[in-house]
């Protein structure tokens, strides 16, 4: 999907930029794609956390993610006018991750953001179990 999305953008003639936690086999035509592993809501760390976070404890490294995180997007968002943020928000997937954009949104402004959402946890079935 994301790169469908990607080929439209890019075919307006907007530079597009894909930042994401693991790589995808795609051709999407974006001038610059980043891979960032603590984003995939598959990494091993994100795991442990969100286990922690599923039971209702905070557990004692979500603080230090969130800032790796946040270093990560602060410098990848350099330049960039729009953030369209996939599922990000709207799943609790990687909440880390939604920290740190957050975090950034409110101190710095980042670009703007369009939070992209096709999937609701708290809507979704296959998600609840997993809400508290």
């Amino acid at each position: 999907m994301l790169a469908h999305h990607a080929r439209l953008m890019a075919d307006a003639g907007h530079t597009v930029q894909t930042i994401a936690g693991r790589a995808g086999a795609s051709s999407t035509p974006v001038s610059h794609s980043r891979r960032y592993p603590l984003a995939d809501s598959l990494h091993a760390e994100v795991v442990a956390i969100k286990s922690d976070l599923d039971a209702g404890r905070l557990p004692p490294g979500f603080a230090a993610m969130v800032s790796r995180l946040r270093a990560d997007l602060d410098s990848a968002l350099t330049g960039v006018d729009v953030l369209i943020a996939h599922n990000v928000c709207s799943l609790n997937k990687n909440l880390a991750l939604t920290t740190a954009l957050h975090d950034l949104h409110a101190a710095t402004g980042i670009p703007r953001m369009i939070l992209w959402h096709h999937d609701l946890a708290w809507t979704t079935p296959r998600y609840r179990s997993e809400l508290p």
